[in-house]
Protein backbone atom coordinates (compact mmCIF):
# COMPACT_ATOMS: atom_id res chain seq x y z
CA UNK A 1 0.00 0.00 0.00
CA UNK A 2 1.14 3.55 -0.69
CA UNK A 3 -0.18 7.05 -1.14
CA UNK A 4 0.82 8.85 -4.32
CA UNK A 5 0.07 12.34 -5.49
CA UNK A 6 1.25 14.65 -8.24
CA UNK A 7 1.13 18.29 -7.19
CA UNK A 8 1.01 21.04 -9.81
CA UNK A 9 2.20 24.59 -9.13
CA UNK A 10 1.86 27.78 -11.16
CA UNK A 11 5.61 28.52 -11.25
CA UNK A 12 9.00 27.51 -9.93
CA UNK A 13 8.78 29.82 -6.92
CA UNK A 14 5.61 28.10 -5.66
CA UNK A 15 7.23 24.70 -6.21
CA UNK A 16 10.34 25.77 -4.28
CA UNK A 17 8.30 27.10 -1.36
CA UNK A 18 6.33 23.84 -1.15
CA UNK A 19 9.51 21.74 -1.28
CA UNK A 20 11.07 23.74 1.55
CA UNK A 21 7.94 23.38 3.69
CA UNK A 22 7.65 19.67 2.92
CA UNK A 23 11.31 19.18 3.83
CA UNK A 24 10.84 20.92 7.17
CA UNK A 25 7.75 18.82 7.86
CA UNK A 26 9.63 15.62 6.97
CA UNK A 27 12.39 16.43 9.42
CA UNK A 28 9.97 17.44 12.17
CA UNK A 29 7.88 14.27 11.80
CA UNK A 30 10.68 11.86 10.82
CA UNK A 31 8.72 10.81 7.73
CA UNK A 32 10.66 10.79 4.47
CA UNK A 33 8.52 10.18 1.39
CA UNK A 34 9.82 9.48 -2.08
CA UNK A 35 9.86 12.89 -3.74
CA UNK A 36 10.64 13.92 -7.30
CA UNK A 37 10.01 17.29 -8.84
CA UNK A 38 10.35 19.53 -11.83
CA UNK A 39 9.89 23.23 -12.44
CA UNK A 40 6.14 23.30 -11.75
CA UNK A 41 5.31 19.95 -10.16
CA UNK A 42 6.21 17.54 -7.38
CA UNK A 43 5.46 13.81 -7.17
CA UNK A 44 5.10 12.55 -3.62
CA UNK A 45 4.86 8.88 -2.57
CA UNK A 46 4.43 7.66 1.00
CA UNK A 47 5.00 3.94 1.41
CA UNK A 48 3.36 1.60 3.90
CA UNK A 49 5.25 0.03 6.76
CA UNK A 50 7.27 -2.92 5.43
CA UNK A 51 6.21 -5.26 8.22
CA UNK A 52 2.48 -4.59 8.41
CA UNK A 53 1.84 -3.42 4.84
CA UNK A 54 -0.25 -0.57 6.27
CA UNK A 55 0.34 3.13 6.50
CA UNK A 56 1.45 4.12 9.96
CA UNK A 57 -0.50 6.74 11.91
CA UNK A 58 2.53 8.99 11.57
CA UNK A 59 2.53 8.61 7.77
CA UNK A 60 -1.20 9.36 7.64
CA UNK A 61 -0.73 12.47 9.76
CA UNK A 62 2.13 13.53 7.50
CA UNK A 63 -0.15 13.19 4.44
CA UNK A 64 -2.81 15.30 6.16
CA UNK A 65 -0.28 18.00 6.99
CA UNK A 66 0.94 18.04 3.38
CA UNK A 67 -2.69 18.71 2.39
CA UNK A 68 -2.75 21.60 4.86
CA UNK A 69 0.39 23.07 3.27
CA UNK A 70 -1.46 23.14 -0.02
CA UNK A 71 -4.23 25.19 1.55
Amino acid sequence: MRLERRLEFPDYEATRVFLEQAGELSEAMDVYPNLSFGRTYANLTIFADEDSGELTAQAQTFAERIEQLLG
